[in-house]
């Protein structure tokens, strides 16, 4: 449980940017339909590489912080990036896409 709190405290840095592409992923599949999946999702790759890019210098201090609270960068990273998966499939299941 504690490392669900910590990765939503992580997660906080970056979840504007994430939401606001899988909303405009959503925005895409209802005007153009199930094409977009693989342009959608080379795209949502590409991004979370540079948020990963940006993040990852900009809170290269609080690494210790989590460290000290027993999740290792690596950690803290795959399970922001595997909340962030879950929100994105939600997303192409709510537009009915899987």
């Amino acid at each position: 449980m504690k490392s669900f709190h910590l990765t939503l405290s992580f997660y906080r840095s970056f979840y504007i940017a994430s939401i606001s592409i899988n909303i405009l992923g959503l925005m895409l599949f209802s005007l153009y339909g199930d094409g977009v999946v693989p342009a959608f999702i080379a795209f949502k790759i590409f991004t979370n590489t540079l948020i990963y890019l940006y993040i990852n210098k900009s809170k290269q201090n609080e690494y210790p912080y989590y460290q000290n609270l027993g999740l290792q960068k690596n950690k803290v990273w795959l399970l922001s990036l595997g909340l962030d998966t879950i929100l994105l499939l939600l997303t192409l299941k709510a537009t009915k896409v899987f």
